[in-house]
C-alpha cells in the first residue's frame, strides 16, 4: 500500500502511462464543502476545467483495459453538478472516456416487508427546508477508454455492513493521493484497522 502526499495534478505525472488498472475517487464536489487544505468553492466552469485536467492524467495511467469508478455527490439546490461533470468528461468532440455503468449509491433508505414491517437503514443530513426533500444518493459513475470492458458482475457489490472488500479482490498493490496530510492519516490509520482484522497482508 502505498500512500502520497500531495496534489494529484503534482503526483499523477509521476506514475508510469499505463501502469494503473483500477482507479476510484471522489473528488471535493464544488459544494462550499469546509474542507482543510482545499477551496470548494469555485465558480461552475473552471471547477469542471479542473476535473478535466486531473482526469486526463488519470486516463494517461490507466491501462486500456482499466475501469474508472468516480464517486460525485450533488445537493438539492445544486443538482446538476454529478450531470454537468460526467458531461465534461464523456462529451464533445475528443471525449476523455466513455460512460460504461452508472451506480446509484443509496445511503438512506427505508422498506416496508410483506409482513408490513419497516426497515430503515442509512444515515442522512436532515433539510429544514419546505422547498427541497432528503438527499439520500450519490452516483458512482464507472469510466472506461473503450466503453467495452468485461467486469465480475458478481463482485461488483459488497454488503455494506463491511469496511473493505479488499481481502476477496486480490489485488497485489494500491497506490492512493491525498491532499490533506490529516485525512492521508486518517486513511493510513483505518488501512491499518482493518489489515489487523482482516487475513491477508496489504502492506
Amino acid at each position: 500500500m502505498n500512500l502520497l502526499h500531495g496534489d494529484c495534478l503534482k503526483v499523477l505525472p509521476k506514475l508510469d502511462a499505463g501502469s494503473v488498472d483500477l482507479v476510484v475517487t471522489s473528488p471535493p464536489y464544488n459544494l462550499g464543502i469546509n474542507y482543510k487544505s482545499f477551496k470548494d468553492t469555485a465558480p461552475r466552469e473552471e471547477f469542471l476545467q479542473w476535473c478535466h485536467a486531473w482526469a486526463s492524467e488519470v486516463k494517461r495511467v490507466m491501462a486500456d483495459d482499466a475501469s474508472f469508478f468516480l464517486n460525485v455527490g450533488a445537493a438539492p439546490a445544486n443538482p446538476l453538478m454529478p450531470h454537468q461533470l460526467i458531461l465534461a468528461l464523456t462529451d464533445g468532440a475528443d471525449p476523455l472516456f466513455n460512460l460504461q455503468n452508472t451506480f446509484h449509491w443509496i445511503k438512506s433508505i427505508t422498506i416496508e416487508t410483506v409482513g408490513g414491517e419497516q426497515i430503515s437503514a442509512g444515515h442522512f443530513k436532515p433539510i429544514n427546508s419546505k422547498r427541497y426533500v432528503n438527499d439520500c444518493h450519490e452516483y458512482v459513475f464507472h469510466l472506461t477508454k473503450t466503453g467495452n470492458i468485461e467486469l465480475d458482475r458478481r463482485a461488483a457489490g459488497v454488503p455494506y455492513v463491511y469496511k473493505s472488500n479488499i481481502a476477496r479482490w486480490g489485488i497485489a498493490a494500491f497506490t492512493g493521493i491525498e491532499l490533506d496530510a490529516h485525512y492521508l492519516e486518517t486513511a493510513r490509520l483505518r488501512l491499518e484497522e482493518e489489515h489487523d482484522r482482516q487475513s491477508g497482508q496489504l502492506f
